[in-house]
């Protein structure tokens, strides 16, 4: 029996050969239950998601043009970075007060208080105005012969808080605040030094009896953490 095709019935024969050709191909790829190269089932789904995950160890505060940082932005893996006055983690903070009698041979947290009328270094006893809003300037500096390292889990560099003499906490900066979740770090070479502040609102410290006299933690949130405790501070309302 003679068999002849026309063009049509050509171009038809074509389309069905290409149809099939395709079911086969999706037939043996992509769909769960694939096994990888060590046997493994091998879900599509699964390794999408993967490829969109970043590693927490990845994410970083990426520098801006003007000094400043952007939270959420990626650095490679490892990567530290360096602080300068110029160029500052936080943003620009001059040093706190009392910086000058850093200890050698320590890497020493040195805190001070200005509540309108200049920086005092922190100390045992001291008065601080609570008529005007407080800023609370911190300074870590490296006083020994090898680089070290601080490493923030969150945006947050600092935390107050003020207990009263019994030690039961009165008030603490973050309450209520939310920081990114990111990871971030710091290198201070020898000699070198990373400052940032936070601001007490006076309206903060309502509910506090003044004059009165409370103790004060300022805690550098990072690993490893560093504390300066001041006992015995009179907070008074008086300029």
């Amino acid at each position: 029996m003679n068999i002849s095709l026309t063009r049509k019935n050509l171009l038809q024969v074509i389309l069905v050969l290409l149809t099939l050709s395709i079911l086969l191909l999706f037939g043996c790829t992509g769909k769960a239950g694939d096994k990888n190269a060590d046997g493994k089932n091998v879900n599509p789904e699964d390794i999408a998601k993967t490829a969109n995950e970043v590693p927490q160890s990845e994410l970083e505060l990426a520098p801006t043009d003007q000094g400043g940082y952007t939270e959420g932005s990626t650095m490679n893996s490892g990567e530290d970075f360096t602080p300068s006055q110029d160029q500052p983690l936080a943003g620009s903070a001059g040093p706190a007060a009392g910086l000058e009698n850093a200890p050698a041979g320590k890497v020493s947290l040195v805190v001070s208080f200005d509540s309108g009328s200049g920086p005092i270094p922190s100390n045992d006893g001291m008065t601080i105005s609570a008529n005007k809003d407080i800023t609370v300037q911190v300074t870590v500096v490296n006083k020994t012969e090898v680089a070290t390292s601080i490493v923030f889990p969150t945006s947050q560099k600092i935390e107050v808080i003020i207990s009263d003499t019994y030690g039961k906490k009165l008030w603490t900066w973050s309450e209520g605040t939310r920081f990114a979740q990111v990871i971030s770090s710091i290198v201070l070479e020898p000699d070198q030094f990373w400052s940032h502040e936070i601001t007490i609102s006076k309206d903060a410290l309502a509910n506090l009896v003044l004059p009165g006299i409370y103790d004060i933690k300022v805690v550098i949130t990072g690993s490893p953490e560093m504390v300066e405790e001041i006992t015995g501070v009179r907070l008074d309302k008086r300029s």
